[in-house]
């Protein structure tokens, strides 16, 4: 490759394969011009500028260099700026601009830094060297790139030493050109030679003799690095502001794709909060605690047994779920839940069973006592009485063991199934199941309406199409005898929603509505009902049983003539009530008030709330404005689930006295039962003026607290 220097005309000679297309900048052994070579499809010489060639002739202005006393320094070409910090004429606190209007300093232009740093080093006093100087090269033969070692032993030599020449046969190149190294322009006009004892600016000379080093070999490195048309950074020049302007249109390439995705992530959620929470769940709760498809298969299983609700599926669905929670490390929230609702079910069907069995104890208890009582003309015990009177208390006293098995199996279930949800939170404080879990466990053990529907809104949140949620909201309503209609259509739609999921059938939702069905002396509904259980559980027992007491009592009327001892039995009631001149009231009924008041009391306290009811009404007969009498009605009522007939008992036991604490409480937990938090407030806060010390005003203030 030929290359001719375009100021003097002297030629020379390249390998073009030592020429990128970067370009190598280079310097004229003759005139000293500073040029750059490039690689393209013919050679093309080019002066080093400043900035963009054409825009600095079309503005026509010099650079300024201002001085900290106020001198004015003017400049075009770069070599100049460089020449005068190499001569010590400007320094770092000088400042720099192209219009007058913006100035910069000098010492912050990373471009000039290596200029300074040269000044400095030269500043430093050459270590005298003891290295003899190489022989001369022969004719021909380039400059090697590892005798830096010699250029350095020259550096350090005396000055008036003759340096090194090599022949002119091919234009040696110091290094390829690397384009980090510098980023200032340099404009188009010779290198000096630099004085003695300072570092020169020159790269590559073009033949000849390179002029003496007084700089280490890294100075000479950062000297000779490439000089791109480009301006000093921060001057404020059009290509420095176009510059920014491409990195501002880059950056929207990954602002506007994490915008989409953060937008998208947040209609997802929007849309959809339950599967959104549930898929983080997942994705956290696997990265951290992965269940084992063995836990999985274990809890499927489980889920299965537990939905064929019968006292032996639950037993297969208890040791399933134990051994998923088992290969988990009790790490498994879902399974915990679904385990603990088994417990539920179990003690809310030995509470049925218990409440069936009690009427039983009761009229035995009865027919012994009538039994015992019986005596013959002489006053002489009837052997046949005596024999039956055993037969039928040791029946009582085994109904009696059963219920008190069945009493305790149920207090250790709801004991589990309290543990085992307080697990699941604890593992999952998210999941919907151990809410939902939770609302059942509050339903079954009794608590107030209200902290029950609490429960449900929160489990809601998270899934509010859940069929076991709306099973578990009819069960409850089902507790009001004025909201059967409500409980049946909820356990009706429970039922249907289950059969649009395509899973089991929730028998749990079926054997309720068939409850309250009887309830509603719907009897041929309820025995659909119970059927469509039996198809799919031959061994559900609580269906049995509801179905032979069905039966039994749609018998009854058409069975066999009353037996001889009941016809004893009315004879003996007809003869006394005529004794009793033609009174309505039974026998042994109280016939006073305080009797009656008592009698009403007593049935009250242990849990017989319709007989302590229509006690509380016979004593009325006798005083009907009676506070005491209405007050216990109305704590009868709220038993019972009939708030509104509660409130107006109690309303009007406070006509009769203002004052009456009892009514005063018992119209405060109704508005509460009720959900009418205001006046439930107002009413505890009556309770506490008129008696704070009242036996009743730890729970009223209690009670505040929690309604705040």
């Amino acid at each position: 490759m030929d290359v001719k220097c375009e100021r003097c005309g002297t030629e020379y000679e390249f390998e073009e394969d030592r020429v990128t297309e970067e370009g190598v900048t280079v310097k004229c052994s003759t005139c000293g011009h500073l040029f750059k070579i490039r690689k393209k499809s013919f050679v093309l010489t080019e002066p080093v500028m400043l900035g963009n060639k054409e825009s600095d002739q079309a503005v026509g202005k010099n650079w300024m260099v201002r001085r900290p006393d106020g001198t004015i320094l003017s400049f075009k070409e770069l070599t100049t700026l460089q020449k005068w910090i190499v001569e010590r004429k400007v320094d770092r606190d000088d400042e720099i601009s192209k219009s007058g209007e913006t100035w910069k300093r000098l010492g912050t232009i990373a471009e000039l830094s290596s200029f300074f740093e040269i000044v400095d080093r030269a500043s430093v006093p050459p270590v005298p060297s003891t290295q003899p100087l190489p022989a001369a090269l022969p004719v021909g033969q380039q400059v090697p790139m590892e005798q830096a070692p010699v250029e350095q032993a020259a550096m350090q030599a005396p000055m008036q030493q003759a340096p090194m020449q090599v022949p002119v046969q091919q234009a040696p190149m110091q290094a390829p050109v690397q384009q980090a190294a510098m980023q200032a322009p340099v404009q188009q006009a010779p290198v000096q030679q630099a004085p003695l004892g300072e570092a020169p600016l020159g790269p590559v000379e073009m033949g000849g003799a390179p002029a003496p080093l007084a700089s280490p070999p890294d100075a000479w490195n950062e000297v000779t690095a490439p000089l791109g048309p480009r301006p000093i950074s921060g001057t404020g020049e059009e290509d420095v502001v176009e510059k920014w302007k491409r990195r501002g249109r880059r950056k929207w390439f990954f602002i506007v794709p994490l915008i989409l995705l953060l937008v998208g992530v947040a209609g997802f959620y929007l849309v959809a909060p339950v599967q959104f929470m549930e898929l983080v769940d997942r994705v956290r709760g696997e990265a951290a605690n992965p269940i084992s498809e063995l836990a999985r298969t274990h809890f499927a299983a489980g889920y299965k047994h537990a939905f064929n609700d019968s006292l032996v599926e639950y037993e297969k669905a208890i040791a399933e779920l134990d051994q998923a929670i088992k290969e988990t490390g009790g790490q498994y929230p879902e399974a915990m839940a679904v385990l603990a609702e088994v417990y539920i079910t179990r003690a809310d069907r030995a509470g049925e069973r218990i409440a069936f069995l009690e009427p039983e104890i009761q009229r035995l208890a009865e027919e012994v006592g009538k039994l015992e009582a019986d005596k013959g003309p002489k006053g002489e015990e009837i052997k046949e009485s005596k024999d039956k009177a055993v037969a039928l208390h040791n029946q009582k006293v085994a109904i009696q063991k059963e219920a008190a098995v069945l009493l305790s199996q149920a207090q250790k279930d709801m004991d589990k199934a309290k543990g085992l949800i307080g697990g699941a939170r604890k593992v999952g404080p998210e999941e919907f199941v151990p809410m939902r879990a939770h609302a059942d466990y509050l339903r079954v053990r009794g608590s107030d309406r209200t902290a029950v529907e609490v429960a449900l809104k929160k489990a809601r949140k998270l899934n509010k199409s859940d069929p076991v949620l709306l099973y578990i909201d009819g069960a409850m309503t089902a507790t009001d005898p004025a909201a059967l209609d409500s409980a049946a259509g909820k356990l009706n739609q429970a039922i249907d929603l289950q059969g649009k999921t395509g899973g089991p059938d929730l028998l749990r939702a079926r054997y309720a509505l068939a409850r309250v069905l009887v309830l509603q002396k719907r009897t041929d509904d309820a025995k659909v009902q119970i059927k469509r259980i039996l198809e799919k559980s031959k061994e559900h027992e609580a269906a049995k049983s509801l179905l032979a007491s069905l039966e039994k009592a749609k018998t009854a009327p058409d069975g066999a003539d009353k037996d001889k001892d009941k016809d004893k039995d009315k004879d003996k009631d007809k003869d006394k009530d005529k004794d009793k001149n033609k009174d309505k009231k039974k026998p042994d009924a109280p016939q006073s008030y305080d009797g009656r008041m008592n009698l009403a009391n007593r049935l009250r306290d242990q849990g017989r709330s319709r007989q302590a009811l229509e006690g509380y009404a016979a004593a009325l007969e006798i005083k009907p404005s009676d506070t005491e009498a209405l007050a216990g009605k109305g704590w009868c009522y709220l038993d019972l689930g009939s708030n509104n007939a509660a409130i107006a008992s109690f309303a009007r036991a406070l006509k009769a006295n203002s004052r009456y604490g009892d009514a005063i409480m018992g119209l405060a937990e109704s508005y509460k039962f009720a959900g009418k938090k205001k006046k439930a407030e107002k009413y505890y806060k009556r309770y506490l003026d008129v008696l704070p010390s009242g036996p009743e005003a730890a729970v009223a203030r209690t009670n505040l607290e929690s309604l705040k």
